[in-house]
């Protein structure tokens, strides 16, 4: 009889759901399966020091992140998270996971998060997943299906696909210029070195608050400032931004500062009014923390709503460490950079059907409450391209009602954006392309019904009739694309390389769809995205749309390689998780109500701050 291996719950946890990390959220029939599959294991938690076993009861209906009871010494409500953060210096890393109930009665719950429990050893593995296992009655045979007449190919569907090559790129010299440069179609990508930015900013005055310094534990590090500070400013002026060498101030700060709101408004806006008394106006400002906290959120929620800083955080361990350094702060830099309005990488080539007369690409997309939550908004968020290069946007953000997926207010929120493309450009866009991410086949008629209804309405005034063109792009869908053989083009972990394209077979034979892989998986099976083209006003042939979509994943400004999805659609899942923290973190002062959700500081809501 086979056994659980001793060890981890997340172990176990990662085996039965997936791959997690600190966003993932599960959905009811992995909550179900779960709590099936733990429900009755003996554990014990690492947390503090026992040799005490616990019988698991079965889950928390609700996320760790939103579980609370009352403190028996000052009989106030407390957060299940900040208890073991303050009283056990741990904090919880997977915060949308339930916890473990391992009470023992009723009036005395316990609820343990999962990352603190361990898995003792000897314990049998239940029949029931067992006989699932060995069945023979696989999704393609069994009683139910032969009943219903089904049968299903043992065998994949061999389609026809085609590889789309990269395109040129435009980076800078080091005599100031722009140069072509050419991307390897095996590696499909690029390195910056001898390279520089295509528009460096300029970062003259930037300080930091160093949260890293005072540790919550003591084996976490602090950072070692001299040390970054020298490497990220050659970093930054090999790359073509002209930064200070100097900060004009650093603050010691500790980690407990995190955990205290108000606390950390008030060190946010010395720093802030360091350099207003310098007759500076800060520009960026450096966190370090020596690990992963909760009060990353009200750090972003203050700065971004009520300070207008723009901040980069960072980890004090990795910045310490020696190996990868130059990739490290690499990466860094190019995050700097896109923050301060400039321009890291831009496409050589003209991209077809758009070039020539103004153009916007907007990208949408609504970030939903985890499973089990009934009462928190969803979080819409547009973004939109304010330069010819396509690698600028602005970014606006709203609350609305729970799991509401139309996107509210779009019109208005576009009209806001194509004032900013007028501004950025003397000119409105004449052609808009309008991504949408995180809807279903069922809800197409939603998009253009509503959403796009809506965004017409509100844009198309006073003679201005700019042509729209609507693109859906999914990435929850069960399709793989595989090599046929070893002789075919493949990456080095056999996916099928970047670029690949997929338009016949198993597409929609009544619409126009296709499945495009164009990044370079690292791990596991890459998972093409699907794009469905809802509205066309353009009259763009096959080849043309599949092109502008590939050629847009290489304007990432995170990275020096293409993305998995178009750029505005990355932006916008990036700008909708950001206010999922706004919300989270403005819970500990009181729920937020749909109608006074925070809007972005004036000075940061045309920059790209969520990158």
């Amino acid at each position: 009889m086979p056994f659980y291996k001793a060890g981890p719950v997340m172990d176990l946890v990662e085996k039965i759901v997936g791959r997690l990390d600190y966003r993932t959220t599960l959905n009811k029939r992995q909550v179900e399966n779960l709590d099936y599959e733990l429900k009755g294991r003996r554990v014990t938690v690492i947390h503090r020091r026992t040799n005490q076993k616990y019988t698991v009861q079965g889950l928390t209906p609700l996320p760790t992140s939103q579980l609370t009871f009352v403190d028996a010494e000052t009989r106030q409500t407390k957060r299940l998270v900040d208890y073991y953060a303050q009283k056990h210096g741990k904090v919880i890393e997977y915060q949308m996971l339930p916890c473990l109930d391992l009470s023992k009665s009723k009036d005395k719950p316990n609820h343990v998060p999962i990352e603190l429990c361990t898995l003792l050893e000897g314990q049998r593995r239940k029949k029931e997943i067992l006989d699932l296992v060995n069945s023979r009655d696989g999704p393609c045979s069994g009683e139910i299906a032969h009943q219903f007449g089904i049968s299903l190919d043992v065998q994949m569907t061999e389609v026809t696909g085609r590889i789309l090559p990269p395109p040129n790129l435009k980076l800078g010299t080091s005599n100031g210029q722009t140069c072509k440069f050419s991307i390897d179609q095996d590696s499909c990508q690029w390195n910056l070195m001898k390279k520089k930015l295509v528009e460096g900013r300029d970062l003259d005055c930037w300080g930091i608050v160093d949260f890293s310094a005072r540790p919550s534990h003591p084996r976490q590090e602090p950072l070692n400032g001299r040390m970054f500070v020298e490497k990220i400013v050659k970093k930054c002026c090999d790359l073509g931004i002209r930064m200070n060498t100097t900060p004009c101030f650093v603050h010691i700060s500790g980690m407990a500062v995190l955990s205290d709101p108000h606390q950390l408004h008030e060190e946010l806006n010395k720093a802030k009014q360091t350099a207003v008394s310098k007759k500076q106006k800060l520009k960026l400002l450096f966190c370090p923390m020596s690990e992963q906290h909760p009060g990353y959120k009200t750090l972003k929620l203050i700065c971004d709503t009520e300070l207008g800083i723009l901040t980069q955080c960072f980890l004090s361990n990795l910045a310490n460490k020696p190996q990868g350094q130059d990739q490290y702060m690499t990466n860094l830099a190019l995050k700097i950079n896109g923050k301060l309005g400039g321009s890291n990488v831009q496409l050589f080539d003209s991209l077809p059907r758009v070039s020539g007369v103004p153009f916007m690409f907007i990208g949408a997309d609504v970030n939903h409450p985890s499973p089990g939550n009934v009462e928190s908004p969803s979080i819409a968020a547009v973004v939109a391209s304010i330069n010819p290069g396509v690698n600028k946007y602005a970014s606006r953000i709203r609350a609305q009602p729970h799991r509401c997926e139309v996107i509210q207010q779009l019109g208005e929120i576009c009209l806001e954006l194509i004032r900013v493309f007028e501004k950025q450009n003397c000119v409105k866009p004449k052609r808009i392309i309008y991504f949408r991410d995180g809807v279903s086949d069922g809800q197409f008629d939603m998009v253009l019904n509503e959403e796009l209804a809506d965004m017409e309405k509100a844009i198309k005034v006073n003679g201005y009739s700019p042509t729209i063109t609507v693109i859906v792009a999914k990435k929850r869908h069960h399709t793989r694309l595989f090599p046929k053989d070893q002789g075919q083009p493949q990456t080095r972990n056999g996916n099928v390389p970047p670029g690949t394209v997929v338009d016949t077979g198993v597409v929609d034979p009544s619409a126009y769809d296709f499945y495009l892989c164009s990044h370079n998986g690292l791990l596991g099976t890459s998972r093409p995205t699907h794009y469905y083209s809802l509205v066309d006003e353009h009259g763009f042939s096959s080849d043309d749309l599949q092109k502008l979509i590939y050629n847009l994943c290489f304007v990432f400004a995170r990275c020096t390689k293409p993305v998995s999805l178009a750029t505005p659609v990355y932006y916008a899942d990036l700008a909708a998780y950001r206010g999922r923290l706004y919300y989270e973190a403005g819970l500990k002062s009181g729920t937020f109500e749909v109608g006074n959700f925070p809007r972005l500081h004036k000075d940061l809501e045309d920059n790209m701050f969520f990158i």
